[in-house]
């Protein structure tokens, strides 16, 4: 009987790999491309949409001085307001939907066709500029100064396709008159067509030319379901002219918009009034302000209300066109902050007075 014998070759015998093999690695392979391909989509590729968030509350002592005026020094502080805007990726939308503190904003609602923006910044810079001269003029006013001023009007700059402007105003138009009412400053006409309602039919008087127009507008929304009214158009005032008693400088830090008008006039009435206006509280707050002293609406208001919140603030200045929202911001939070609406700088002063324990009436002697 002969036997087989089994050697140890010493070498390892390699599998065979079959067709369903092969095609386990083909489909790895295109699962893990496309899990890549997912992956940079929603870290790297922006979409549609601003998110506003919350951005940082400054002094207001830090933009403002009155060179060669003895002004009063402060036992609180006065802190405007700011939003932080940025761009979104897909995963920062979803995470952006589950934060109360973010609203979502298409992106088409802030850079409409045809704006870019280093547009938006212009604009806001000029918006700024205008606001701190209006807060100027309203701040001195209040400490018993005399102030005249006046201007060209408000001039249409862009006009965005398929807004409630488009084909009825132009740019070059030099608005001065909205509902018969005379326009000095663009931060006027801001607050007073915020005022009215998304549908609303309003009239402007305009220069064109060598006219004088009428023209009918129906506001419009910055989009569905938002109640702001909008015209559709940039705007910046020309030919403004101050005078000014004293001088007053701001520096706006790269700050733009005119929400800050009311925080401003706020800062140089305690600086050249004898009363400390905070009583050594901190006092946030937000607001455009017009030349006869009524404080407009701004847009974030959830955010500044988060801003407010993070700054240790104890008494925010909210425009009353925004306070229900300032107030449903705040639901759910367990805080000390105090909301209080004002519809005019007088109306902020009187509430700062009433939470200081100080009279409003001490804040000036008279013409000066």
């Amino acid at each position: 009987m002969t036997s087989t014998e089994l050697r140890d070759t010493g070498l390892e015998e390699k599998p065979v790999r079959t067709e369903s093999s092969n095609a386990w690695w083909i489909l790895s392979g295109v699962v893990m491309f496309i899990g890549t391909l997912v992956l940079l989509v929603a870290f790297f590729v922006e979409v549609p949409y601003f998110a506003n968030l919350p951005g940082p509350a400054f002094r207001t002592d830090e933009f403002v001085t009155i060179p060669g005026q003895e002004t009063t020094e402060s036992s609180g502080d006065l802190y405007l307001l700011t939003v932080l805007r940025e761009s979104v990726t897909l995963v920062g939308y979803v995470q952006a939907s589950f934060d109360d503190r973010i609203t979502l904003i298409p992106r088409e609602v802030i850079l409409p066709e045809g704006r870019t923006s280093e547009d938006k910044k212009r604009a806001d810079q000029q918006m700024m500029e205008d606001s701190q001269q209006v807060a100027i003029a309203v701040a001195l006013e209040r400490t018993g100064y005399e102030v005249s001023f006046a201007s060209d009007g408000v001039e249409v700059g862009e006009v965005s396709p398929g807004s409630a402007a488009e084909g009825v105003m132009q740019e070059g138009d030099v608005i001065i008159a909205f509902e018969n009412e005379p326009v000095f400053f663009s931060g006027d006409l801001v607050s007073r067509i915020q005022e009215r309602a998304v549908g609303d039919v309003v009239e402007f008087t305009i220069e064109r030319g060598e006219e004088i127009l009428d023209l009918k507008v129906t506001l419009g929304a910055r989009e569905p379901g938002d109640p702001t009214p909008i015209v559709g158009v940039t705007i910046f005032t020309v030919g403004s002219r101050f005078d000014f008693p004293i001088e007053v400088l701001i520096e706006s830090q790269n700050i733009g918009g005119p929400s800050a008008g009311l925080m401003f006039s706020i800062e140089i009435i305690n600086q050249l009034s004898p009363v400390d206006v905070t009583s050594g509280h901190r006092i946030a707050g937000t607001g455009t302000i017009d030349s006869d002293g009524s404080v407009g609406p701004i847009g974030g208001i959830r955010q500044k209300v988060f801003g407010a919140l993070n700054a240790g603030a104890d008494l925010m200045l909210v425009p009353e066109a925004n306070f229900e929202d300032a107030v449903a911001a705040l639901e759910g939070h367990d805080t000390e902050l105090k909301l209080v609406s004002v519809a005019t700088i007088d109306d902020a002063l009187q509430a700062m007075a009433t939470f200081g324990g100080w009279s409003v009436e001490s804040l000036s002697n008279g013409t000066r």
